[in-house]
């Protein structure tokens, strides 16, 4: 699951490696991988 406000490297690959992306990313422990914005490096600006 990639949060809209990601903007997602050329290249990166998820997905293949269960022990990588859960290094990088939170993954659940029926395989699902979650990526926000924070989790890449970048910043998120919220209107207010």
């Amino acid at each position: 699951v990639v949060d809209k406000l990601c903007n997602v490297p050329e290249g990166m690959v998820v997905g293949e490696d269960p022990l990588e992306d859960a290094r990088r990313f939170y993954r659940t422990e029926k395989g699902i991988t979650l990526i926000t914005p924070e989790m890449l490096g970048q910043q998120v600006h919220h209107a207010g």
